[in-house]
């Protein structure tokens, strides 16, 4: 008898373990997504913006509040900035980590600083990372810790996770070696194999704007994309998707409570989103010691008076993008005067402080380096005429569209209509009063980002280096010595760049 009370007991607890192991399937499941992208300085603009320190209290606010949280970042942001010029993003890392990311994207500006510094960056940090279309020849696949995509379980629910790396990232950051596969295809392979292992939620993340969005959702490929924009932070639900986009400068970040309800093998899933104004929270204090102690670091050889600006300065994105610039000028005049050539251009992308300076600013280093914070070094190319108005035509083929491609000058005056198709809106050449000559040569200084093809300038590769006596510098450092050796500085429009039309 106390035999067989004993096999019942234990066939009991064989039953319980085998219960306790055995997967449950919740019939329905809530999660909190916060997602950000960009946000590469530590530094906010103002103080009615809030930053990285205040993103740290909003995460422990919703972890407290939430049992599963997914904090995703859509990456762009381990450059430019005045710190990463030095460190090339390590501090960045080690603040990610305090914040800790479930996931983040591989995006473009990752690249800022070539495939084996992002590489040394993937293995000092403590989170994922994801690209679904990024093939790197060394390999033989992805780059060594980045994955296609992620998945997460949350109470029976499988959740997938992939990202997308924008194919212009070969003209706009130029990468050594890496290859990036188409994104339409990458989308609806990587999103198959999800679906095929049984996920029953699909979120893309993305870099760049996606002319198969709508239809992406519409079709349930994937049920959520996050997209990450420089100009723009906005929610946009479609039908049962959802469609959010975040990284403007505003220092917003994207909360959004998902509910996923199972019915009858069907998931259903319910959205409230939110996008949340960082100022709002107060910074933690993790976060603030980190920064503070970054910041201290960079003040110790950057805080150090080089010269006083008497006209005021806009380096804000539109400015730099669309329109002659003073400090476009200033910098463009620095490296031609440090070349001694005919003519000197800056791409209006690699500016970056985004800020207004008052008549009577005193200028530090460490403002010259948060305006030029990528790493451009300058060279001295011959060109001709010919080629040079192919080279205006591409720095005004998208100035609707205020891209980085947009040159600022110093040696020329130069017209342009923009109501004329791209390639045919240059309308005048001025070179010392004169039109230019189409087969003359010209000496041309410029970034080396430039003349190996960035920006959507293969046409400079064709150009011959000219000997110099100059050593090649930094774009930053150039202007820095320029400015010091002036003190006073009163850069202003000139009528260099002029948008006209004629009828």
């Amino acid at each position: 008898m106390k035999m067989k009370n004993y096999y019942k007991v234990f066939s009991l607890l064989i039953l319980l373990l085998l219960l306790s192991i055995s997967p449950v399937f919740a019939d329905s499941t809530k999660f909190r997504i916060v997602y950000v992208s960009k946000m590469p300085e530590i530094d906010t603009p103002s103080n009615d913006i809030g930053g990285l320190s205040e993103l740290g209290t909003l995460l422990k606010e919703s972890r407290k509040l939430c049992q599963n949280v997914l904090f995703l970042h859509g990456g762009d942001s381990l450059a430019p900035s005045a710190m990463s010029s030095f460190d090339f993003g390590s501090h960045m890392i080690d603040i990610l980590n305090s914040l800790e990311p479930t996931v983040m994207a591989i995006n473009e500006r990752e690249f800022s600083y070539k495939e084996d510094e992002l590489l040394l960056r993937i293995a000092e940090s403590a989170f994922p990372y994801i690209s679904a279309n990024l093939y790197d020849p060394v390999s033989g696949g992805n780059l060594d810790g980045v994955e296609d995509s992620l998945s997460i379980d949350i109470d029976g629910f499988k959740i997938g996770i992939f990202s997308i790396l924008n194919e212009a990232v070969h003209k706009s950051f130029l990468p050594d070696r890496i290859l990036v596969n188409n994104s339409a295809s990458a989308i609806l392979n990587t999103a198959g194999n999800l679906q095929d292992n049984n996920t029953d939620f699909i979120i893309l993340l993305t870099g760049h704007t996606l002319p198969e969005t709508e239809d992406l959702l519409n079709n349930k490929t994937v049920n959520m994309i996050f997209e990450a924009n420089s100009v723009n932070d906005s929610i946009q639900p479609v039908n049962s998707g959802f469609y959010g986009i975040q990284g403007s400068n505003k220092g917003n970040a994207l909360v959004v409570d998902v509910e996923l309800v199972r019915n009858d093998n069907k998931v259903i899933a319910r959205f409230s989103a939110t996008m949340e104004s960082l100022k709002n929270y107060k910074p933690d204090l993790l976060i603030s010691r980190q920064i503070e102690y970054y910041n201290s670091i960079l003040s110790e050889i950057m805080d150090i008076t080089i010269g006083i600006t008497e006209t005021p300065l806009d380096t804000t994105r539109n400015a730099v993008r669309t329109e002659e610039n003073a400090f476009g000028n200033l910098v463009a005049d620095a490296i031609r005067n440090y070349y001694d050539s005919d003519i000197a251009l800056i791409n209006g992308g690699s500016i970056r402080g985004n800020k207004i300076y008052e008549a009577g600013t005193e200028l530090t280093r460490k403002d010259i380096l948060k305006e030029l914070p990528f790493r451009n070094v300058s060279t001295l190319i011959s060109v001709s005429g010919t080629q040079l108005k192919s080279i205006l035509e591409n720095s005004v083929s998208l100035v609707e569209n205020v891209k980085g491609r947009f040159l600022q000058v110093s040696g020329i005056n130069v017209s342009y209509c923009s109501d004329k198709p791209p390639g045919s809106r240059i309308q005048s050449i001025i070179y010392k009063g004169k039109p230019i000559s189409p087969n003359k040569l010209y000496s041309l200084a410029i970034s080396e980002f430039l003349y190996k093809g960035g920006d959507g300038y293969e046409m400079l590769k064709q150009s011959d280096l000219l000997r110099t006596s100059r050593r090649s510098m930094l774009v930053w450092e150039i202007t820095q010595l320029y400015i010091e050796s002036i003190k006073k500085i009163s850069p202003e429009i000139e009528g260099r760049i002029l948008s006209t039309c004629s009828d």
